[in-house]
C-alpha cells in the first residue's frame, strides 16, 4: 500500500510533529474585521495540567516564554497618544525611550509563580495621572512572590477623576480582572504608596 510506503512521512505522536515553513496559507475574511475575544483566566485547578502541557511544549521549542510588563500602561503611554484622535504623530524622543524600553522587557522573562490556592492573595494597587495598576502576589516561605501585573491607561474623562476615585477606580477594576483568582475568597488588599 501506498500508506505503508511513505510511513516515515506520517506523525505516530503529538512529540514528533515538527514545523515547517514549506506550506504557508492565508485566511481571507474580505472587509470583515477579524474576531476579538476577551482572554480567559486559567481555573487554579487547572494550573498544573496546563503547567505540564506549556513545559513539553517549550521542550518541542513550539513556544517559547515570554507572559507580563510591570507598569506597560505607563511605559507605552507615549506610544499610545501616537494613536489618539487629531493627534498628530510625531516621533519623539520620549516615544523612542519608551519603544526601547518595552522591546527589552519584551525580550527578557520576570519570574512569576502560580498561585497556590490554599494561601491568601495579597493584592496591591496604585494610579497615576494616566493610568492605574496592580500587582498580585502571595507570600510563600515568609517572601512575597508576584503572580501577575495588570495595568491600564485612563481615558480622558477618567483622567479628570480626583486622586482618591482614581485610587477607588484602580481597586475595582485590579479586582475585576483578576476575579478569577479572588471570586469567593478573603484577600488583603492594599494601596501602593509612593516615597
Amino acid at each position: 500500500m501506498l500508506i505503508d510506503e511513505y510511513e516515515e512521512l506520517f506523525s505516530c505522536t503529538s512529540g514528533d510533529l515538527g514545523r515547517t515553513k514549506l506550506a504557508q496559507h492565508r485566511i481571507e475574511t474580505g472587509n470583515h474585521s477579524p474576531i476579538k475575544q476577551n482572554p480567559r483566566r486559567l481555573p487554579i485547578a487547572k494550573t498544573t495540567e496546563v503547567k505540564d502541557l506549556l513545559r513539553d511544549m517549550q521542550e518541542r521549542d513550539v513556544i517559547e516564554p515570554s507572559r507580563f510588563v510591570k507598569g506597560f500602561s505607563s511605559i507605552a503611554r507615549p506610544l499610545h497618544r501616537l494613536t489618539e484622535n487629531k493627534q498628530k504623530f510625531l516621533w519623539t524622543d520620549e516615544c523612542e525611550e519608551a519603544f526601547n524600553s518595552l522591546k527589552a522587557a519584551l525580550t527578557s522573562s520576570p519570574i512569576l509563580v502560580y498561585p497556590d490556592p490554599e494561601k491568601q492573595f495579597i493584592l496591591d494597587t496604585d494610579a497615576s495621572h494616566e493610568s492605574v495598576g496592580a500587582v498580585l502576589s502571595q507570600e510563600i516561605n515568609g517572601q512575597e512572590h508576584v503572580i501577575a501585573y495588570w495595568s491600564k491607561c485612563l481615558s480622558k474623562p477618567e483622567r479628570n477623576y480626583c486622586v482618591t476615585r482614581k485610587e477607588l477606580l484602580a481597586i475595582v477594576k485590579a479586582v475585576e480582572n483578576f476575579h478569577t483568582y479572588l471570586y469567593g475568597r478573603k484577600f488583603c488588599s492594599e494601596r501602593i504608596m509612593r516615597p
